[in-house]
């Protein structure tokens, strides 16, 4: 799109889509709304000077859509008719001469508030009175690849040490709780992303990628290939995005573009190889070790991979020579494994 009438710069932009579905355009001159149907632009709000950079987009909410300026103001312009609503100057240092007081601003609005971190301080702004709320202390490692407000008073974020550890402060109390991912305590956290897939909160750490609660407090499920594999290998993840058909589409530093599809119910054929030991009397697909259970008549336990493979056969003795066949496999609240026959325990782990 080359510079025209309605748009008078086109470097350093930035986008954001309306809930109408308008697309706006931030750049070194103002805002510029795009029209689709008469492919032109117009120009909703002019800088008085032209910037070094262009201003980035908080969020709509409530009928307005909010932008942070260099110039340390938080402007909203009405949703509707594009028109300006309010200019508030936040007191903070603008970052037009220094970068390091350019904001990361959290991906969401809650109650009209939003959280961002400025030269390594967390605060949150409420956005219809125009006020600053809360200041945190200076956190000299924290990291501006990940900041949410998971409520009105709990924000997400992480700093680069302690290793492998979210944190979240209150902003009420200014009391801080960390959040411990199981076997990522000696990772650096490179990347973190966040991203809401259909009714899922998803939690990207470098390269894995987790199922989490809205309260961050339980990470229920990684999601891996059929390898048992993260989905990015071994390259870290910078965002991730969904099409309209609800694939999510997975976008790396180094290693392209993945896309894990939405709704993929292939048939999956498990078997040891031998007839005679395929009567299979009880299953239990074991998703958090991406395990499949299966408990065969006269031969024990077997252990499929979600590739199909028997990784391991665990027989059972009867004390005739034979293994038995478990009829249930349960899991315990520990998340313990047992296998039960004819209501009798005969393996536990």
């Amino acid at each position: 799109m080359p510079i025209q009438p309605g748009l008078p710069d086109n470097k350093f932009s930035r986008f954001f889509k309306c809930k109408d579905g308008s697309l706006l355009v931030s750049h070194l001159n103002g805002i510029s709304r795009y029209d689709d149907k008469g492919n032109k632009f117009a120009l909703i709000y002019a800088y008085k000077e032209i910037c070094t950079t262009s201003s980035e987009f908080i969020g709509e909410n409530d009928g307005v859509i909010y932008f942070y300026t260099e110039a340390a103001e938080i402007i909203g312009i009405n949703a509707g008719s594009f028109k300006l609503q309010s200019i508030f100057k936040t007191g903070l240092p603008d970052y037009k001469k220094d970068f390091s007081y350019n904001p990361k601003l959290s991906d969401n609005i809650i109650g009209g508030k939003v959280a961002m971190i400025v030269n390594k301080r967390i605060y949150t702004w409420d956005l219809k009175k125009g006020e600053l709320l809360f200041q945190s202390p200076v956190y000299p490692d924290i990291s501006y690849f990940l900041l949410r407000q998971i409520n009105e008073h709990e924000i997400l974020f992480y700093t680069y040490n302690p290793k492998g550890t979210l944190q979240v402060i209150n902003t009420v109390t200014s009391q801080k709780r960390q959040i411990h991912l199981d076997g990522e305590e000696q990772t650096e956290i490179s990347r973190c992303v966040l991203f809401q897939w259909q009714n899922r909160m998803l939690l990207s750490i470098n390269e894995r990628v987790y199922e989490t609660d809205t309260s961050f407090r339980h990470f229920k499920y990684e999601i891996v290939n059929y390898q048992n594999e993260p989905p990015a290998a071994s390259a870290t993840i910078q965002d991730m995005l969904q099409d309209n058909f609800g694939n999510l589409f997975l976008r790396t530093v180094t290693g392209g573009i993945r896309k894990i599809i939405a709704r993929n119910y292939p048939l999956n054929y498990y078997s040891t190889g031998s007839q005679e030991k395929n009567f299979i009397i009880a299953l239990l697909a074991d998703r958090e070790r991406n395990r499949v259970l299966a408990g065969a008549a006269t031969t024990g336990i077997l252990i499929f991979d979600t590739t199909r493979q028997l990784i391991k056969q665990i027989p059972i003795p009867s004390g005739t020579g034979k293994s038995l066949g478990p009829n249930t496999i349960l899991k315990n609240e520990k998340a313990s494994i047992l296998f039960l026959h004819f209501a009798q325990m005969l393996f536990g782990s």
